[in-house]
Formats: structure tokens, sequence, C-alpha cells
């Protein structure tokens, strides 16, 4: 029976983790506020509940379980529905158009699987296997012939699928190693034309893009060289949050910005603050200052919105604007400065730290897909795109909000920081 106190009771965000950690049987279900309540299931089991009404009927959304979804996720899931209701929508008519739109993705990724199951790297040892190790002069050519692409082209592209192998990627791949050392790219060239060759030959891909490329690549007196961005090792991500924490600098927020929030500098230096809608925690990126010339939105941890108020108090016009002119945004300048002071330039650029945060995710069981789309990759196929769209809402919340308490604390939703792929599972 509801506890009538708590029924009069119209404020909202009332309870505290420890209350409800403390919680015994009899004081179920707890009341948050706003339709938001923590009920007790027969099975022991706690859950998250928003009570609503939608055109006279009150109806009851499941928010998920807790601690798995922490009160302050569960919050912004409540507010993302109160949306939905202001604009007119049923959130839980929302929700089964959503789960309608996963199984009509999941019928188009089967019919795409049997094209995207032969990767680059396959591809390139059946070729190895059927045509050169039979013909070899001897053991050793064999081992070379492989050996080369495994060490120069499948770190990058051998997980691809042939079919999505682009011009691009291979011209970028290619005359990195060109640039190296101009015979071994030579000899890369030349095998990779090889084994699309047979790819064309088995109607596996229309064209041999290899071709193309070989006629793009410089020689490497004129060639730009790529430089690959030096990453912290995400060991020691909190180390280093906490050390811009002591600065006072303003390049100390930006830089933990970037962070919380895994985006490119340049989508982060000219963030102003009508971009951005706390209540809902959104950042919502114009298409101008995107890579891909596409509007991006953030789903914001509750750290980044934290760090987003205190940035407000300022009233500047850029969130996080240059010491010299509060009327202008910070410079990269002046972030890479603050990284020389405290002694990481050596260690990280400050965009390689997007690879801090990948790296973390992939290594603590977050789906791929859901960590290239939180980093504003573009994929190339329609099907991966319109589930990306369809899904990856909640599970990019839950990807953000626990990276934020990652590199913000001790301890995720009541555990030890140590053990959070506990708490994460591939979706």
């Amino acid at each position: 029976m509801t506890n009538p106190k708590q029924t009069r009771n119209t404020s909202r965000n009332r309870l505290k983790d420890l209350q409800v950690r403390k919680a015994k049987q009899t004081d179920f279900p707890l009341m948050d506020g706003g339709g938001l309540r923590l009920v007790l299931k027969n099975s022991g089991s706690k859950a998250w509940v928003y009570r609503y009404t939608f055109n006279g009927s009150t109806r009851e959304a499941s928010l998920g379980q807790y601690p798995v979804v922490g009160i302050e996720q569960a919050r912004r899931m409540r507010d993302r529905m109160e949306v939905q209701k202001a604009e007119g929508l049923d959130p839980l008519n929302v929700r089964q158009q959503e789960r309608q739109q996963i199984v009509e993705v999941q019928q188009l990724a089967k019919a795409e699987a049997a094209r995207q199951a032969l990767t680059l790297a396959a591809a390139c040892r059946q070729y190895h296997e059927t045509k050169i190790e039979p013909t070899a002069k001897n053991q050793k050519h064999a081992a070379q012939w492989i050996g080369t692409l495994e060490r120069h082209v499948f770190p990058k592209l051998g997980k691809l699928p042939v079919a999505d192998v682009t011009k691009g990627e291979l011209l970028e791949v290619v005359q990195a190693v060109v640039n190296q050392t101009p015979e071994t790219g030579r000899r890369v060239i030349q095998r990779l034309r090889a084994v699309f060759d047979e790819l064309v030959f088995k109607e596996v891909v229309a064209t041999n893009p290899v071709a193309a490329v070989q006629k793009q690549v410089k020689a490497p007196s004129r060639a730009k060289i790529v430089e690959h961005f030096k990453s912290l090792p995400w060991a020691q991500a909190r180390t280093f949050y906490r050390g811009l924490e002591v600065s006072e600098a303003g390049a100390a927020r930006c830089i933990q910005w970037v962070m919380l929030t895994a985006c490119r500098t340049g989508e982060v230096l000219g963030l102003v603050p009508d971009e951005l809608d706390l209540k809902r925690g959104l950042w919502v990126v114009p298409a101008e200052r995107m890579k891909a010339k596409r509007p991006h939105t953030v789903y914001l941890s509750s750290h980044a919105v934290h760090l987003a108020e205190r940035m407000l108090k300022l009233g500047t016009p850029y969130l996080f604007p240059s010491p010299n002119d509060d009327q202008q945004p910070l410079s990269n300048a002046a972030m890479l400065q603050l990284l020389d002071r405290l002694g990481y330039r050596g260690q990280t650029t400050i965009h390689g730290l997007r690879s801090t945060f990948s790296t973390w995710a992939n290594e603590h069981n977050f789906r791929p897909d859901v960590v290239e789309v939180s980093l504003a990759h573009q994929e190339g196929d329609r099907v991966r795109k319109a589930y990306n769209h369809a899904v990856y809402v909640e599970q990019r919340l839950t990807l953000m909000q626990q990276w934020g308490d990652f590199v913000t604390t001790d301890k995720i939703d009541g555990e030890q920081a140590g053990g959070v792929h506990k708490l994460v599972k591939k979706a």
C-alpha cells in the first residue's frame, strides 16, 4: 500500500542511493517524484517504474532493475518520456515502435550476413592457402607473403568485410607503408590487388579498389606523413582527470569535457550554451562543426551535466572561453600547454583521449557499434545506421554514465569501479 505521505509529496528527485540500499520490504514502493518509483518484485529484485497518465488512462513503463539502472539514469529516462508526452506521444507506444524497428533491422541484417561474413583478413588467408602456398618456391617465401599483410594491413582493415573496404581506407594504409618503406608498400599493393582480383572473379565484389588506389599513392618524398595520435592508457584516466580537477585553468575544464563526452576538439571549442539541453541531458553539435557535416547528439552523464552547469555560471558566449578574451572560445594551444604543465604532453594528445574512452568501453564489454556511434564515427552500411538510430539511445546513456563514473569516482552504482565489467552487458 502506498504511503500517504509519499502520495502528497509532489517534489521530484527525492530518493538517495543510501536510502534505496537500506530500504526495508515494508518501505516499498519508494517514490522519487514525477511518476518515478522503485518497486519490489515478488522475486526480491528492485525495479524502476514510471507511472503516467495519457489520454485519461494510467499507464506504467518499466525502466529496468536497480542497481543496473542507477537513480540518475532512471530519472533521465523518466524525463525523456515526459518530453515525449509533452510532444503528444505515448511513451509506451514509442517504445513499441522502437522494438518493431529492431525486429525489422535485424531481419535486414540477416539478409546481409553472408556478405558481411568474409573479412579482408579471411579473404587474404584463403588466397594465401589456395594460390600462394601451393606454388611458392619455399615455405619462407609463403610465410613472408601473408606476414607482410598481417603486419601492415590487418591491424586496421583486417576485420572489415571485403565489400565494405573503401578506396580511402586502403589508400591511408598503403600510403603509410610506402612512406616508411617504399618497397614493402609496393608488395602490399601487389598482394592486395591479387586478392581483390580473385574476389572480383568469384563475384564477391564488383570491382577491384586497389587498382584505383595504386594510381593515387604518392612517392615518399612528397607524401604527407600520417601521424598517429598518442593516447592515455585507460587505467590512468582517473588519475589524469583528478589532476585536471585540481587545476584552476579553464583549459582543464575543457579537457574534462572532452573526456566525459569523447568528442573532437573542434566540436568542443565552439560549444555555445544554446546547444545544451541539460534538463534532458543532451548536447546537439551542429553540422558545421562535425566531421561528417551532420548534427550529432551527445548523451551527457550526470558528471558532464554538473560540469556544464558550473561553466554556465560564467555567463560567457562560449562554454569554454579564452582566458585572454572571454568573448572568444578557448584555443587548442591552451589545452596543449596545460598538458605540458601537467607532464602529459608526451603521453597523450587531446584527440587521443577519444581512443582512451574507446579502449575502455571495448574492454568493458560494450557493444562496438554503440561505442562507434558515440564517437560519431560514420557507418557505411545502411543496416548499421538504421540499427544505431533505432536502439542505441539507452545504451549510449548507460555507456556515457558509466564512463563518467569511472573517471570521476571510486564507485559505480555502489560497486567498486574496478568491477565495472560486471555491471555492463553486451547488447
